[in-house]
């Protein structure tokens, strides 16, 4: 519902002081002996209320107070209705009067029939909310109390399996333990010995743990000795993993095959620039030679290797026409002896052979 504006609640303040003015002056001057019953104007006369000043403050309090009580009984009676305008407009400007809410469903009250069926209704509700509040509860109440049924299940299992276990461990310590005796009754030095490798085994192992804590300190936390425990435990490893290697995979291992490769083509070359140099040698030793010395050398090397036929190889090698090139290029595929032998023919090729 809107609010009235302000332009609507002065001018209903000012009608209704219109009104009441035009009442006080109707009321009291003209119609005076009608307006007051007998008892109300003996009373006033009683009360030297008879002056026009008197009669004036009478009536002025007589219809303040009545127009006080009418409007407050139109407004808490027509209120919402629309039909009186001047006391419609009044009333939504004094909304603050009013005693009864306008949510509130005016009209008769229900009969005791609907009343009753509404609060059956309304118990019947409540009751089967109690009813299902009940049964969630009870529920609620079961699943906790299954929930520790199965952690107690659970934990009894646990211990009868762990009563079991030290049980079958017990079992097996006592048939080990009988069948030591019934060995070392039977077989004295063998027991001796077995106890002898046992310690053995414990010392080693004792040994091992030492050297592994000695490697494992730092190198400025080490003493003498851990220095010499850390270096028996390197030589130790070194030597397990000697032992455990496998040769014929590692071979087979294709990083392995291509480094082998690699070393080969090395070798190789390296042995091809020493045949060079070989030969380099030999002929710049050659050449140092002076007078006939190196022509009795190359005689003599000559009939060694062919045994005579020195001199006819000789003029053949002299009289062809090769180049020298191509002859120093043949003389490095020839062995040490062979290339030192026929250096002497490319060096003096120019010079025949005859003038030995």
């Amino acid at each position: 519902m809107p609010r009235p504006s302000l332009i609507t609640k002065a001018s209903c303040c000012a009608i209704a002081l219109a009104r009441s003015l035009w009442e006080l002056l109707v009321v009291a001057v003209v119609w005076p002996e009608v307006s007051l019953s007998p008892s109300c104007r003996q009373w006033c006369q009683k009360n030297r209320y008879a002056t026009p000043s008197g009669w004036l403050l009478f009536y002025s309090w007589y219809l303040s107070c009545y127009y006080y009580c009418s409007c407050s009984v139109l407004l808490y009676c027509w209120r919402g209705t629309r039909c009186f305008g001047v006391m419609s407009r009044f009333r939504s400007s004094f909304t603050v009067f009013s005693l009864i809410q306008s949510c509130v469903q005016l009209g008769l009250n229900p009969s005791r029939e609907t009343r009753d069926m509404r609060y059956s209704h309304q118990g019947a509700a409540g009751r089967s909310r109690d009813k299902h509040k009940f049964l969630r509860r009870h529920k609620q109440w079961l699943s906790e109390f299954k929930k520790l049924r199965d952690e107690a299940n659970d934990e009894h299992d646990a211990a009868m399996k762990e009563k079991e276990e030290k049980r079958r461990k017990f079992a097996e310590y006592s048939s080990k333990l009988r069948k030591a005796i019934r060995r070392a009754e039977e077989d004295p030095e063998g027991v001796e010995e077995e106890l002898k490798r046992k310690d053995e085994l414990r010392k080693k192992k004792q040994e091992e743990k030492a050297k592994s804590k000695a490697a494992s300190k730092p190198a400025w936390a080490r003493t003498e000795k851990d220095e010499e425990l850390a270096e028996e435990a390197e030589v130790d490893d070194l030597l397990d993993f000697a032992k455990s290697l496998d040769y014929n995979q590692i071979i087979e291992d294709v990083e392995v095959r291509q480094a082998l490769k690699s070393v080969r083509n090395r070798i190789q070359n390296l042995e091809s620039t020493s045949y060079v140099n070989d030969d380099e040698e030999s002929s710049a030793d050659d050449e140092a030679l002076e007078g006939d010395d190196w022509k009795e050398k190359f005689a003599s090397e000559w009939e060694r290797l062919n045994g005579g036929g020195g001199e006819r190889r000789a003029e053949e090698t002299t009289t062809s026409d090769r180049p020298r090139s191509t002859k120093s290029s043949a003389g490095r595929s020839r062995p040490e002896s062979s290339s030192r032998a026929n250096a002497p023919q490319v060096n003096g090729a120019n010079e025949p052979v005859d003038q030995e």
